[in-house]
C-alpha cells in the first residue's frame, strides 16, 4: 500500500469511529504554516484538521493546530529548549534508539490530559514518512510508531499496539471516542458546562 493509499484507508477507518461536530474542520494557511515550521506537515493531519480541527478527543487527548494565532491550544511546534535540556527527555525504548535519533527533530503534533508528547519524528526529508514518537510520562522516555498521526489514532482506538502507548488509557480500545472542536470546547466551557462529564 503506497502512502496515499494508506492515507486514505486510515482517514476513512477513522471517520467510521469519530464523526466530526457540525461545523467542524479549520481552514489553515499552509503556506504560512510551513514557513513558520520550515517545513510542510503530513497529509494525513492536513486533511484531519480540514474535517475536525485542532480539538481534543474524550477530554484526553489533545490534537494541536499549527496557526499559532488559534486561541486555547499552542500551536504545533519543536521541543522546546528547556525540555530539550532535561535528561528524560533523551531516554528511548529501547535504549539504543537513542542513539539513532534526537529530540531536537521531534515536531510536537499532539498532548494529553497525562502530559505525554505527540510527535512527528521529521529526520526524513518527505514528512508522508515520518513515524510517530511518543515520550509518555509514564513509560520511560520516547517510544517510536511506523504510522503516521492517523494510523497512530486508529491503532490507539482499536487497541492495535502490544501495549498502550500513552500514560492514560482512557482511549485504549475505544471503540467511539468522541472529538470537540477547540472552539466549541471553549465555548461549553464558558457557558458552565463540562463537555467531558459523563455525569450529567
Amino acid at each position: 500500500m503506497d502512502d496515499n493509499a494508506r492515507t486514505e484507508w486510515a482517514l476513512r477507518r477513522l471517520g467510521e469511529l469519530m464523526d466530526p461536530q457540525t461545523g467542524a474542520g479549520d481552514t489553515v494557511n499552509w503556506t504560512a504554516v510551513e514557513e513558520r515550521l520550515g517545513t510542510a506537515l503530513p497529509e494525513d493531519f492536513r486533511r484531519f484538521l480540514a474535517r475536525y480541527g485542532a480539538g481534543t478527543i474524550d477530554g484526553m487527548l489533545i490534537v494541536l493546530s499549527p496557526d499559532p494565532e488559534v486561541p486555547a491550544v499552542m500551536p504545533v511546534s519543536r521541543l522546546s529548549p528547556r525540555v530539550l535540556e532535561a535528561p528524560e527527555w533523551r531516554q528511548w525504548n529501547p535504549s539504543h534508539l537513542g542513539r539513532r535519533h534526537r529530540a531536537e527533530d521531534m515536531l510536537v503534533w499532539g498532548l494529553t490530559a497525562a502530559a505525554d508528547t505527540l510527535c512527528w519524528l521529521t529526520e526524513d526529508p518527505d514528512p508522508q514518512r515520518w513515524p510517530v514518537a511518543v515520550w509518555a510520562r509514564h513509560g520511560g522516555g520516547w517510544n517510536l510508531y511506523d504510522c503516521g498521526m492517523a494510523e497512530f489514532l486508529l491503532g490507539l482506538f482499536h487497541a492495535e499496539f502490544d501495549d498502550c502507548p500513552i500514560s492514560d488509557t482512557g482511549l485504549w480500545g475505544n471503540a467511539s471516542p468522541r472529538f470537540l472542536g477547540v472552539r466549541e470546547e471553549a465555548r461549553l466551557m464558558a457557558a458552565g458546562v463540562d463537555p467531558w462529564d459523563e455525569s450529567g
